[in-house]
């Protein structure tokens, strides 16, 4: 057997949901331990971030890793988890291939994450939640303690080509801070994120290039672009949704209660979801039949009743459940026992 045949070093195409965006992952796990590093350096090309793993650290055969790439329109997101390493973007890496984008970096792991760029002109610490933002034909390199764990959100930088504002900051490297702007945006990522499983790719698109916008506005806020105002808005309005799914199953969930959580009055909440034609409540009913009609086609949900679901699932009206779910999905919730896939 040879090595190009027991070295799986292919990005893998998965798709979680019919007509969703697809998921491309890799692991180094059934690599031989000697060509792990190598593999690694080979998947991140194929992600299209070409880096190097600079030192080991204990057991160079104890390495491991598992990437998980969201090719979203114009936006690349990649999660990556490793062991211990330092991992750096050289110039000889970014002679291999330039990549023409910028990065909004997500430190997901509890340990520490130092991100410097070559020469020392600007060092960053993050910590777990943090972010910051970078340009992927800067040369840099990242260490941590703890193994790195983290997501990317990988950019062209034509998008915000007209903010040479942003460009400026983004060139050195930069905290994204917590001010209003820059909470938007990482909201607006977050529910993003969650409906990437959701969303046909087709729809996609729009939800994308809504990211580059918003961080236009977050690093240079006097700037004026075009779709400004219709940015903040879907990134108040991911805001919104990101406050129901915490209280998706709270029966007493309300439009009062969601302005309360987002610091805005009632009338702002029911305006926000005016332009997408969907009503507060509408849009609230649409994702509780979504989660009950992906238990009732769980097999391991078998044991609960439908009106269990139903209750569970934030319904206080069980016929008001069995009514709306047949709009939508065209058979009674009973029906749905055994299907075995969470499709429409």
């Amino acid at each position: 057997m040879g090595q190009a045949d027991r070295i799986p070093r292919k990005l893998a195409p998965v798709v979680t949901r019919p007509g969703g965006v697809p998921a491309l992952i890799a692991t180094v796990r059934d690599v031989s331990p000697s060509e792990r590093i190598s593999a690694w350096e080979e998947m991140s090309a194929q992600a299209g971030l070409k880096m190097t793993n600079k030192s080991i650290v204990g057991d160079p055969e104890m390495f491991n890793s598992e990437w998980l790439v969201r090719p979203a329109g114009p936006v690349t997101m990649i999660q990556v988890a490793c062991s211990n390493r330092v991992i750096a973007r050289s110039s000889a890496d970014i002679a291999k291939g330039a990549s023409g984008t910028v990065f909004i970096f997500e430190q997901l792991g509890r340990g520490g994450l130092t991100f410097e760029t070559f020469g020392g002109r600007r060092s960053l610490d993050l910590r777990q939640g943090e972010a910051l933002v970078g340009d992927s034909d800067e040369p840099y390199v990242t260490s941590t303690e703890l193994g790195f764990d983290n997501r990317a959100w990988v950019i062209p930088r034509d998008l915000i080509a007209d903010s040479p504002a942003a460009l400026d900051v983004i060139a050195g490297g930069a905290r994204l801070n917590g001010d209003p702007r820059a909470k938007l945006l990482m909201t607006f990522l977050g529910e993003f994120r969650r409906q990437l499983d959701l969303l046909p790719a087709i729809a996609v698109e729009g939800y994308a290039s809504n990211i580059a916008s918003l961080l236009r506005i977050a690093l240079d806020p006097a700037g004026d672009f075009e779709g400004k105002v219709e940015s903040i808005a879907s990134a108040r309005l991911a805001r919104v949704h990101a406050a129901i799914e915490r209280r998706l199953l709270d029966p007493l969930l309300s439009p009062a209660r969601i302005a309360a959580d987002c610091g805005a009055s009632v009338r702002t909440i029911h305006n926000l979801f005016a332009p997408t034609g969907e009503s507060f409540s509408d849009y609230v009913s649409g994702r509780r039949l979504e989660l009950a009609h992906n238990m009732l086609t769980r097999p391991d949900s078998a044991f609960q009743s439908v009106a269990d679901i139903a209750y569970e699932t934030g319904f206080n009206s069980l016929s008001t459940f069995y009514t709306r779910y047949r709009e939508r999905f065209g058979h009674a919730p009973g029906d749905a026992r055994g299907a075995g896939t969470s499709g429409n």
